[in-house]
C-alpha cells in the first residue's frame, strides 16, 4: 500500500513537471512570457508607478530594454471600448464576419476599432500581424493585439488584451468571449503583439 502511494506521488511528481516544461519551454516565443508570481510583482511595480511616480519617469529592465512609463501604455478610453466589445460578447463565431449575426477573430479586432474611433484595420489575421508597433508579452496593455499560433507555425488568431492577462477574441466554439492569455493553451501559442497607435 505505501509502495503504491509512492508510485502515484512520483507520477503527479513527473506530470507537473512535464506541464511546466510545456507552459515555459525554450522555445523562443515563450521567453518574454512571465511566469505567474514575475507578472503580479510587475503589476506591483506598476502601481507604484501610476500612483507614484512622474510622468516623464522611464522603467529600464535589467535586459536593458526601454519600458514606457504605466500611464503612457494605453490611449483607449477603456469605459468606451468597455461597451463596444459588450455589445459583441455572445456574438457567433462565422468565417469571414464582420457583424452581430457572425463575426471571426480579424473581424472583431475591425468593428471593434472602427467603432470606436472610425480605425480601418486589415480584415485578415496575418496583415494585422504585419503591422508596426510591436510591443513585448510583459508590457502589453489595454487595446493591444495578441497573436497566436492555434494550427502549425502560420499566425491563426488575433484577439484584443485588456487587463489582468485577460483578453477579448472571437472563439469558433464560443462565439465573441473573454479569455486567459496565460492558461496552457494560449500561452503555449502565443505568436506576439501589435499596438494600434
Amino acid at each position: 500500500m505505501i509502495a503504491r502511494a509512492g508510485i502515484v506521488g512520483l507520477l503527479l511528481l513527473l506530470l507537473i513537471s512535464c506541464t511546466a516544461a510545456v507552459r515555459y519551454s525554450n522555445n523562443p516565443d515563450n521567453q518574454n512570457r512571465p511566469k505567474k508570481h514575475e507578472r503580479e510583482r510587475q503589476a506591483a511595480t506598476e502601481t507604484t508607478t501610476a500612483t507614484g511616480a512622474s510622468d516623464t519617469q522611464q522603467d529600464q529592465q535589467g535586459d536593458g530594454e526601454f519600458r514606457l512609463p504605466h500611464e503612457q501604455k494605453s490611449q483607449l478610453d477603456r469605459t468606451r471600448m468597455n461597451r463596444i466589445i459588450a455589445n459583441y460578447l455572445g456574438t457567433p463565431y462565422e468565417y469571414g464576419g464582420t457583424g452581430k449575426m457572425g463575426i471571426d477573430c480579424s473581424g472583431l479586432m475591425y468593428v471593434l476599432y472602427r467603432d470606436y474611433n472610425g480605425t480601418r484595420l486589415p480584415l485578415s489575421t496575418e496583415a494585422l500581424f504585419r503591422l508596426d508597433g510591436r510591443v513585448e508579452y510583459d508590457n502589453l496593455s489595454y487595446g493591444d493585439l495578441v497573436f497566436f499560433r492555434l494550427s502549425g507555425r502560420k499566425v491563426s488568431h488575433v484577439g484584443m488584451y485588456l487587463e489582468n492577462g485577460r483578453f477579448v477574441h472571437a472563439s469558433e466554439s464560443h462565439g465573441v468571449t473573454v479569455d486567459d492569455i496565460t492558461t496552457e493553451y494560449y500561452a503555449t501559442s502565443y505568436a506576439g503583439a501589435r499596438r494600434i497607435r
